[in-house]
């Protein structure tokens, strides 16, 4: 079974936050799960015709014994591993709103989990190739390459002619395209 986790809210708590989220299983939600931000364990709600999925994600974290009737017993495990879900899920949401004004980076000596950002409105294939320019090949950059719609027609336009030509793409229509994306993007070839 594949599990993930939506929706998910946080708010402030004088012990620091708390949150709340659904947890899936192969797509079908089977249960929403607290953490209340005032200590304890997580709050787990779930329908009993749900119990099934919710022992089998006790079971994939080495928990044996998950329910006691309709409760979720206290363990350590399967808290810690829906834990983790939720900071990933929280890290994802954190990088996706900081790449949209920034590039951010990282260094393979950097520490894990620290990143470097530079304000940039769009990161585009012409700043990738700007940074790796500035701070070498092992730059790891956290952005997805975002393409105007001006590139999405080159490309499109590129590959149109390639497959009315019947032959595919030549290394002169490539050579072509990485002309006209370069002149568009302002980078002399």
């Amino acid at each position: 079974m594949t599990y993930t986790i939506k929706g998910l809210k946080t708010w402030d708590t004088h012990d620091g936050g708390g949150w709340q989220v659904s947890l899936y299983a192969n797509g079908k939600r089977i249960a929403e799960v607290t953490q209340r931000g005032h200590g304890g364990p997580l709050w787990w709600e779930f329908k009993p015709v749900d119990a099934h999925a919710l022992v089998a994600f006790g079971a994939s974290q080495g928990v044996s014994d998950f329910l006691d009737g309709n409760f979720v017993k206290f363990d350590t495990d399967a808290d810690s591993a829906l834990c983790e879900m939720v900071d990933d899920l929280e890290h994802k949401r954190e990088m996706k709103r900081w790449c949209k004004t920034k590039v951010v980076f990282r260094f393979p000596q950097d520490e894990e989990g620290k990143y470097r950002t530079i304000k940039c409105a769009h990161y585009t294939e012409s700043v990738r190739r700007k940074m790796v320019e500035r701070y070498g090949p092992d730059v790891i950059i956290m952005n997805k390459v975002v393409t105007t719609a001006e590139e999405d027609a080159i490309v499109q336009s590129a590959c149109d002619r390639a497959n009315a030509s019947g032959d595919g793409m030549t290394d002169d229509d490539i050579q072509t395209l990485t002309d006209d994306l370069n002149a568009l993007n302002g980078i002399a070839g």
